[in-house]
């Protein structure tokens, strides 16, 4: 009799776990689409006045695309929830401007406007940026620029 019984609790906890994942768990929910871009997007305070070789000038606009880790993340979010307003600073700010100030100073103007020259360039940023900071940067764009 007892070997009865325990088919039977067997069976009924069987009959309930299927009821269970088929009728009341239901489906997961569909995974989103993957974002083409990951990471927080801060923009640099201002723009960046830079002496070219030449003599040529050079005004651009730098994004910085941040890991969510990184300190300044607090202050893009704040940002992006403001919409309008003065930029925030990153923490680290002054050091940040010094590695873009430095890498781009006295560079031809065709580094700033040939694609794979500007693409090399700007990977070259980001890694003096995370090795010479305490700052998280996944990516550094040029927003819009200006040589004259």
């Amino acid at each position: 009799m007892d070997k009865k019984k325990i088919l039977i609790i067997v069976g009924v906890l069987l009959l309930l776990g299927g009821v269970y994942k088929f009728v009341l768990s239901g489906d997961p929910p569909p995974p989103g689409p993957k974002p083409h871009v990951t990471g927080v997007p801060l923009p640099m305070d201002k723009e960046f006045m830079i002496n070219l070789e030449g003599g040529q000038v050079a005004k651009v606009n730098i994004t910085l695309l941040l890991d969510e880790k990184d300190p300044g993340v607090a202050a893009a979010e704040t940002y992006a929830a403001a919409a309008a307003g003065p930029i925030p600073l990153h923490p680290q700010n002054y050091l940040i401007r010094a590695v873009i100030t430095d890498a781009l100073t006295n560079l031809s103007a065709s580094s700033l406007t040939n694609s794979s020259q500007k693409s090399l360039l700007l990977k070259s940023i980001c890694k003096r940026i995370n090795k010479e900071t305490d700052a998280k940067v996944l990516k550094v764009e040029i927003s819009d620029s200006v040589i004259a």
